[in-house]
């Protein structure tokens, strides 16, 4: 197995233990993404992301997206 793919797969096995959002971060970087960049949406839900980034748009399909599912959301890079 190649030495990314292992550093994948040991990173992936840190979201179990770890903060999520400390998690993903490092998930990125290992991917060859390196950014401080962050949006911080309170509260860190679904009803957050959608005041956040849905305001005013229809074409999101929170069944598809099973929005009622989610526990919590972070989002690399910010881009607003």
């Amino acid at each position: 197995m190649s030495e990314l793919k292992v550093q994948i797969e040991q990173t992936l096995k840190q979201f179990g233990a770890g903060a999520p959002r400390g998690c993903a971060r490092k998930l990125l970087n290992v991917l060859g993404y390196d950014s401080d960049k962050t949006n911080d949406i309170e509260p860190a839900t679904f009803q957050g992301f959608k005041e956040y980034f849905l305001s005013g748009r229809n074409s999101f399909n929170e069944k598809f997206a099973k929005a009622e599912e989610w526990q919590s959301i972070y989002c690399f890079p910010a881009h607003r």
